[in-house]
Order: structure tokens, then C-alpha cells, then sequence
């Protein structure tokens, strides 16, 4: 770990909160188009397939940039590449406001997913070079807190809000807030802390280094479990749950928000901090994450097959899911204990590439499920 003790404490301040307030920003666009989904389908004449498409979009650019993402930001340090990110972010957001067609919205979803694959990554090696690294599991607890408070956000908060104004503005506006984001960190941040400093370590050695993590058994069976434990609440979350609750069971859209995003990511945010500060103070290990995954699997069960109708049941299930679901926070500590700083973000990138690609196809099932069936609203 790198700590730089002489940077003043009110930019290093400036710096963790504002690099933590993107990851509220990129995971609330991250699930936003489930709170659009409605209208989109309604105004746009889209079908539950074609969410499907933009959806993975969104999962399937941000799956194959992880791994770049993260040699990016080992290799030239947080601050440049996240505020490109972020001014992509905000550009694709804009776009995403001016849409009218399948393949704009999903094109501009695929440059948000430019920033969203950059941000986690970032965010970590910020914390990683100011903080104590004692307190690492209860720090990434509380970054995942505030992404995954950003996606609840993006539920009923956004729905409302949506509702009193009109959508595109409100996409608009929040496109300009990503750009404050990005001016705070260009200078809040060092310019480069990154492996280039390091005369005796080449891009190309950087890369190599970064594949080689990819031979290693251990991070292989730990990334894919971090995406099985994750995908589940990620798939209710982001779009099917939704569907599910507005279509088959009849409920308004706002509820269908409630239950389905807002509980489920609130779930998540909340049991990330509390895993974090667990996982700081006991360090659990893959025991734990075993008798975690099975419970939740039970409660993904319960949510679609056992017949429950009651808002009130269905939002404690999601946020029981969500909370069960953050536990990759004690993945993402056992990770970094088997790496140094230089390749920090690399290895957040296979397990968040993992988490990505297990979205992706399970979002992607509804268009094998449903390829004609057109939405009745």
C-alpha cells in the first residue's frame, strides 16, 4: 500500500468522498433502465426482449473492458483514467436522454458501461493509497454501500421523480452532475501514482503481469463465486424482478420499483457495510461465503415460485437477497490479500468481471425466454 502523507487532508477527503459519490452515480444509471422500463416500452413501442438487448449492453461492454480497465489504472494511476470515464459517463447519459431507437439506447448504455467498468477499480486503489489497510474490508464495505445505495436509488426515488418531471430532463440533468463529479477529482487527485513511474516495470510488463493473474486457480474459483453469489439479486434487481411483479402480479409501477430495486440494492448497501466491518473484525472465509450462497439461493426461489403476493413479504425477501448478496465484500478482502498494490485494481477487475458476466447472462435469458412476446401495458 501507498500512502501519501503529504497531501493535504481536505483534498484526500475531496477525493475518497467524490470518488465514492461517482459509484452512488454510475450504479444508479447502472439500474436505471429498470425504473424506465415502462416507459420505455410504452412510449418507444420496445418489447421485454429489447430491454434485454440495451441491459446487456450495459454488462457485456463493461465485462470486456474489467480487465482492461484495471492494467489502466495500475499502469497510470486513478486520477486520469476515472475522469475520463466519468466525462464518459456523462456524454452516454446525454445520449442515452436523446434517444429514440433500440440501437442508440443501447449504444449509449455501452459507453456508460465505459465509466462503470473504470469506477469500482478506481475507487479502490484511491482508498488503498490514502487509508490504512486494516481497514480495508470495512472501506470497501462502505464504497459498495454507496453503489449499491446509488442503484436503490435508482428505484422508487427515481421513479418519483421521473414522474414529476419529465425523464429525459431529469437524464439531462443528471449527465451535468456527472461532470461536477469529474471536475472535483481532476483536482482532488495526484496525477499519476500508477506502475509508469516505475522505470523497471513496461507496459507490456504490466499486462503480462496482469494475465498471470488469470493462471492462478484460486482467483479463477473466487471470481466465479463472487459472480454467482452477486448475479441472482443483480438479475432481480436490474430488470426481471420488475417485469415480474408488474406483469404477472399485477402491480403498479411504483411498487414494482419498491420491491424489486429499491429493497434489493438497499438490502445490498446496507449488508455491505455491515459485511465489511465483520469482515474487518473476524475475517471470514469460504465457509461462510458456501452457507451464505445457499440461503440466498432459497430466497431467489421463494421470490418467483412460491406464489407470494404480499408487497410487504416479497420487500423483505428482496432485501434479505440483497443483504445476503453483499457478501461479496468478504471476496473482494480475501482478493486483495493475494496481491500487492501494483495490481490491486487488476484483481478487482476479475471478480467485477465476473459479477458483470454473470449479469449479463441472466439478463440475457429473457430475450432466449420471451423472443416475441410483445409487453402489454
Amino acid at each position: 500500500m501507498i500512502i501519501n502523507r503529504k497531501k493535504p487532508i481536505l483534498l484526500i477527503l475531496i477525493a475518497v468522498l467524490s470518488s465514492e459519490l461517482f459509484y452512488f452515480y454510475i450504479s444508479m444509471l447502472k439500474s436505471s433502465v429498470s425504473t424506465l422500463s415502462v416507459i420505455l416500452m410504452r412510449d418507444y413501442q420496445l418489447t421485454a426482449p429489447n430491454l434485454s438487448v440495451i441491459v446487456s449492453a450495459f454488462y457485456i461492454t463493461a465485462l470486456i473492458l474489467k480487465i482492461p480497465a484495471g492494467v489502466v489504472v495500475d499502469r497510470y494511476g486513478p486520477k486520469y483514467p476515472l475522469v475520463i470515464a466519468i466525462i464518459l459517463t456523462a456524454l452516454g447519459t446525454f445520449l442515452f436522454s436523446q434517444a429514440s431507437s433500440l440501437s442508440l439506447f443501447s449504444f449509449s448504455r455501452a459507453i456508460i458501461a465505459v465509466g462503470y467498468s473504470c469506477s469500482l477499480l478506481a475507487t479502490v486503489k484511491i482508498l488503498a493509497k490514502y487509508l490504512p489497510v486494516r481497514l480495508y474490508a470495512s472501506l470497501i464495505g462502505s464504497t459498495l454501500f454507496c453503489g449499491y445505495l446509488g442503484a436503490s436509488f435508482s428505484g422508487y426515488p427515481l421513479s418519483s421523480i421521473i414522474n414529476t418531471f419529465s425523464w429525459i430532463q431529469v437524464f439531462i440533468w443528471i449527465s451535468m452532475i456527472g461532470i461536477a463529479i469529474a471536475v472535483l477529482l481532476f483536482f482532488s487527485l495526484d496525477g499519476s501514482d500508477g506502475n509508469k513511474t516505475d522505470t523497471n516495470h513496461s507496459l507490456l510488463a504490466t499486462i503480462a503481469q496482469s494475465l498471470a493473474l488469470l493462471k492462478q486457480p484460486q482467483i479463477i474459483i473466487l471470481a466465479v463465486f463472487t459472480g454467482i453469489i452477486v448475479s441472482g439479486a443483480i438479475g432481480i434487481a436490474d430488470l426481471w424482478g420488475r417485469l415480474y411483479l408488474f406483469k404477472i402480479l399485477g402491480m403498479d409501477k411504483n411498487s414494482a420499483a419498491f420491491v424489486s430495486t429499491t429493497m434489493v440494492y438497499l438490502g445490498v448497501s446496507v449488508g455491505s457495510l455491515i459485511w465489511g466491518i465483520i469482515q474487518s473484525a473476524v475475517q471470514g472465509g469460504r465457509k461462510t461465503l458456501f452457507i451464505i450462497a445457499n440461503i440466498n439461493a432459497l430466497l431467489i426461489i421463494s421470490f418467483f415460485f412460491f406464489g407470494i403476493e404480499s408487497i410487504t413479504i416479497l420487500a423483505i425477501i428482496g432485501f434479505l437477497i440483497g443483504a445476503l448478496s453483499a457478501s461479496k465484500v468478504i471476496c473482494y478482502d480475501i482478493a486483495r490479500s493475494l496481491v500487492d498494490y501494483k495490481n490491486l485494481a487488476v484483481i478487482v477487475g476479475i471478480l467485477a468481471m465476473s459479477v458483470t458476466g454473470m449479469a449479463a447472462i441472466i439478463l440475457s435469458l429473457i430475450h432466449i425466454s420471451e423472443p416475441t412476446r410483445q409487453a402489454e401495458i
